[in-house]
């Protein structure tokens, strides 16, 4: 289910985030029926029996975030789990996206909690 906020929060990031922004919400929604979207701390998320991940876009990056820390590798931190996103390439492939997606919609199912790092 897509909400017109997250298509005006792409339409208002810089033309450098429009793109990666639009493609994880593409990928993240190709992952799985019945996802939602929302915004939260100002930000797009998608949730689907608790939040899955969130993305945001600053004035020279992008940041993704899987709430759960156990969803994707790597410390959930300022940046998110991937780093400054500046470009597509800097994205993991479609098929590693989609497999995080499914396994946090898992691990909400699951009842498991946000990890340390993280607040939900």
């Amino acid at each position: 289910m897509r909400d017109p906020r997250i298509d005006a929060s792409i339409a208002q990031a810089p033309g450098f985030a429009r793109p990666i922004l639009a493609h994880i919400r593409a990928v993240v929604h190709d992952g799985g029926g019945g996802i939602g979207e929302t915004i939260k701390r100002g930000m797009p998320y998608f949730e689907q029996d608790g939040l899955i991940c969130g993305m945001a876009a600053f004035t020279t990056h992008c940041a993704l975030t899987f709430r759960k820390g156990e969803a994707a590798s790597g410390a959930i931190g300022a940046m998110g789990q991937f780093g400054r996103l500046t470009r597509l390439d800097d994205l993991p492939d479609d098929a590693t996206l989609r497999a995080l997606v499914e396994r946090a919609v898992a691990l909400n199912r699951a009842g498991a909690r946000t990890g340390a790092a993280g607040k939900s």
